[in-house]
């Protein structure tokens, strides 16, 4: 996944942090919000590269728990997953891998047009990464509930969390759910983080 930089406004996501055409989506600004926490960004990137986790997938999952909306469904998210899964690896995937290329340098390419590439290529990302949080929002249009009580909603994030790792296949260690963790601080900023770590037992041995 790649996000807005910074300086492009991070903090305080608006639809000026969107890229030209961009349709706006709570599920778009909720990972916006998230994903300018502390720490957030490298350990989505650490899941996505050493666990091959779809960080939209895995926002997704938090933003239903984050804004009420509850509970997903197993069979309904193995029904999403597939419905992106060849965007992702036919579209992002690919945009990813030339971004990255080019971030490393390659041999004998202009470096001032190469540059020039690469943020077209990232731009693209961004773009590309949005439509897909379209596909798996587009049937979560209507409000959510964020009065019912912050843990209630951290709950159903977290067994949406667990669907997705079982979908996967993961066996969950204690780095998964570190990084877990600093994600929903962010999610759950009315929760302490002492709240979030003993929902996900980092407080034991």
């Amino acid at each position: 996944m790649r996000w807005l930089p910074r300086r492009a406004g991070w903090a305080s996501p608006s639809a000026t942090d969107m890229q030209p055409g961009s349709t706006p989506h709570p599920f778009w600004n909720f990972s916006l919000e998230v994903y300018g926490g502390e720490g957030v960004a490298r350990a989505c990137l650490d899941l996505q590269d050493r666990r091959q986790v779809d960080v939209n997938v895995l926002l997704f999952c938090c933003w239903l728990g984050a804004s009420g909306r509850g509970r997903v469904d197993k069979a309904e998210l193995q029904a999403l997953i597939a419905k992106v899964r060849d965007w992702q690896s036919t579209v992002i995937g690919p945009l990813r891998a030339a971004r990255r290329k080019l971030a490393g340098g390659v041999a004998d390419a202009p470096e001032e047009q190469a540059g020039l590439l690469r943020r077209r290529l990232a731009d693209a990302e961004i773009e590309a990464e949005h439509i897909e949080q379209l596909m798996l929002g587009e049937r979560y249009i209507h409000p959510g509930n964020r009065d019912r009580p912050p843990k209630e909603r951290m709950a159903a994030a977290l067994a949406n969390l667990v669907a997705y790792s079982e979908i996967l296949g993961l066996v969950v260690d204690r780095r998964d759910r570190e990084q877990v963790a600093t994600i929903l601080v962010a999610c759950f900023p009315n929760l302490l983080p002492e709240q979030i770590a003993h929902a996900l037992n980092l407080d034991r041995a």
